[in-house]
């Protein structure tokens, strides 16, 4: 009995203290691998919903949202369309061909920072387009000006 009653106080005096002390190394460690680990334990502003945005989705979407390379336009939505999308992909139930990407994208994001996410998108204009360029000249009446000169 007295022996387990000193086996047990060694390992609560001596090895209990050094195994948290070891975890709590690793997870610091990882915090400063790891940046966006770091954008997760602070609360997420539209600057930090801005780099994120740009380090994960700009490269298919394009700087602007516009959609670049074929992808979809993401920016001019209402905010809350944006973060239903971003939120579905992250639980598995929206989207369509590129729908493993996506989930792969927003995986390990909160839905904090997916909501921040939405609501830069929703602050994006979109550029016009091509088509919409040809249609707009396509309206002009130009005979309403003198070319005669």
């Amino acid at each position: 009995m007295l022996g387990r009653l000193l086996l047990y106080g060694f390992i609560a005096v001596l090895v209990l203290p050094l195994v948290v002390n070891v975890y709590f190394y690793f997870v610091e460690k990882e915090l400063e691998e790891n940046p966006v680990s770091q954008i997760k334990s602070q609360r997420v502003s539209f600057e930090s919903a801005k780099a994120l945005y740009e380090a994960r989705c700009a490269n298919c979407h394009g700087i602007n949202g516009d959609g670049a390379g074929g992808m979809a336009r993401v920016n001019g939505e209402k905010e809350h369309q944006i973060a239903q999308k971003l939120i579905g992909y992250k639980n598995k139930s929206y989207g369509s061909s590129a729908k493993g990407v996506m989930e792969l994208q927003v995986q390990d994001l909160t839905i904090e920072e997916l909501q921040e996410i939405a609501k830069y998108l929703s602050s994006l204009k979109p550029i016009m387009d091509e088509e919409e360029k040809i249609k707009k000249r396509d309206l002009i009446d130009l005979d309403h000006f003198d070319i005669s000169s």
